[in-house]
């Protein structure tokens, strides 16, 4: 479970809008010389962020709690997010290649027509 402290600074019905800043975990990681997060944080300043999330603790306005996402739920989305495209634009390619003509034209523009599905 991959979890982060924020504090409620609203109420939505049953709902709860989370802010966190995500620059504690960075200071004390092995590997954040060669960290991309940690780059996205130093140019983010270390902003809040705000999430809405399910209050299932009956929490209040300014009360800090534990956001915990699950690892599986982050792996899953990471692939459709970046694997997939990365996958459909392959595909376009070798599709537009073997079935539209043989040429270099043809493969970019069948890559590029696979990203963009």
């Amino acid at each position: 479970m991959i979890t982060e402290t924020g504090k409620v600074v609203a109420l939505k019905g049953d709902r709860a809008w989370v802010q966190t800043i995500r620059t504690s975990a960075c200071q004390s990681c092995s590997a954040r010389s060669g960290c991309g997060q940690r780059a996205l944080a130093s140019v983010s300043g270390g902003r809040a962020n705000q999430i809405l999330v399910a209050n299932t603790v009956d929490a209040r306005v300014g009360d800090e709690v534990v956001i915990g996402v699950d690892e599986q739920s982050v792996l899953t989305a990471s692939l459709a997010v970046y694997g997939l495209p990365l996958v459909l634009m392959v595909l376009g390619s070798i599709g537009a290649y073997r079935w539209l003509g043989a040429t270099d034209l043809v493969a970019i523009t069948g890559a590029l027509a696979g990203l963009a599905a």
